[in-house]
């Protein structure tokens, strides 16, 4: 099967974001499954910085100028990058839809799929050219969910842009998502809140993230260091991750830190916020690590792994990865979405509030034995669930009836 591919993103091995990370993997799947791809992604600075790391395996083109907020628009173009930062401009759809080459890559494809809902704004251009070539929607998550969730956090300016923003990207949905022949979700969750916004929808499925590195040894549990450790992964450039650090640090850590003074919050991943680097700077207590090259190293050093996200949607990947460390969570009911419930023997503590977090935290630092019950039990499911095998029998199904469907 050909596949032509539209990503907001060009992939890259080791990326910085989760969505990144699933893409790789993705597409890796089908050219293991004896499958061509060619990927067409916005020419983006990132894009452009990234296409060097872009491996030989993969056939990718940058297309169009991807940078939001055209100076011709002036500030009206700067608002809406301020409403929708990720939506593709205009003029690039219509530098596409002008460009024989991509065209004729379109009509040669067994199948066009649109990675993220971002992508979705080629998608009118496809059917319209290609309308009986199937479209598969691969979704990360539903964009209206995370902006409904920031309608309620923040200053008044920031509830009412998210209100905006949650009002256009709902509209975007309604539109356009129908224009897929399926849907590809990450969880269940995300499957059945499509199922429910897009009723007429024929074949919506969901496949499992493929988390589980082959070959991966078992993990040890946490030793008992003299400091206990206490880690939060994040690419902290995104809204929901640096608004977790915040919380961990200004109202979490220190309900903690009354009980137990000498934990140690380690906060890891790319982009800290300058707020977190001044409370690193100020409490011995506070690692902030930046970008590194493996975050092997602080699951081995973390006692527990909390994810206390309060934004945001769809799966998250650095709840499943901490369980394929053999590390104990202590979550919001954000962060486990679309993994378990918040009564699951899987995730030792949830709560939506910083005292329940804080008190998780407590409890699984004071109790080694249920700690690593926990930790054991979520390892054993998540590596039956999150393999590479499981992934791509799973991803080959998908595929074959996505095509079958018109």
């Amino acid at each position: 099967m050909h596949v032509v591919c539209f990503s907001r993103f060009v992939p890259v091995p080791n990326a910085n974001h989760a969505g990144g990370v699933y893409l790789y993997e993705h597409l890796s799947a089908l050219l293991g499954a004896s499958h061509t791809v060619h990927v067409f992604a916005p020419s983006s600075s990132r894009n452009r910085d990234d296409l060097p790391l872009v491996e030989s395996k993969f056939q990718v083109s940058l297309v169009g100028d991807g940078e939001q907020g055209s100076p011709k628009w002036g500030r009206l173009g700067h608002l809406a990058h301020r409403v929708l930062p990720e939506w593709l401009p205009r003029r690039v759809v219509r530098e596409v839809a002008r460009d024989a080459r991509i065209v004729r890559e379109c009509e040669s494809a067994d199948l066009v799929e649109f990675q993220w809902f971002e992508s979705l704004a080629f998608i009118r251009m496809i059917a319209n050219l290609i309308p009986d070539t199937p479209r598969l929607l691969v979704l990360h998550d539903l964009s209206s969910i995370a902006s409904a969730r920031s309608m309620t956090q923040g200053l008044p300016w920031n509830r009412a842009l998210a209100a905006l923003r949650f009002g256009m990207t709902r509209v975007r949905e309604l539109r356009l998502i129908p224009l897929a022949n399926s849907v590809s979700t990450l969880s269940p969750k995300d499957a059945a809140l499509v199922r429910l916004v897009t009723p007429g929808l024929r074949h919506v499925t969901f496949v499992d993230v493929p988390l589980l590195p082959p070959g991966m040894p078992v993990p040890n549990p946490p030793s008992e260091h003299e400091v206990r450790d206490v880690l939060f992964v994040g690419a902290f450039d995104r809204g929901p991750n640096s608004d977790a650090a915040h919380w961990l640090i200004d109202t979490i850590m220190p309900i903690v830190w009354d009980e137990m003074p000498s934990v140690r919050l380690t906060l890891a991943g790319i982009n800290p916020t300058d707020r977190m680097l001044v409370a690193a700077e100020q409490d011995q207590r506070v690692a902030v690590t930046g970008a590194v090259e493996s975050l092997e190293p602080y699951y081995q050093r973390a006692t527990v792994v909390t994810v206390p996200l309060r934004g945001g949607a769809g799966v998250k990947f650095k709840t499943i990865t901490a369980m394929l460390e053999r590390r104990a969570v202590i979550a919001t009911p954000v962060g486990i979405e679309g993994i378990a419930g918040q009564d699951s023997d899987l995730i030792f503590a949830v709560a939506d509030d910083a005292r329940g977090i804080a008190n998780g935290i407590l409890a699984a630092l004071r109790d080694e034995s249920a700690r690593n019950a926990t930790a054991d039990r979520a390892y054993e499911w998540a590596t039956a669930k999150y393999s590479h095998e499981a992934f791509s029998q799973r991803l080959s199904r998908i595929y074959e009836a996505a095509r079958a469907v018109r």
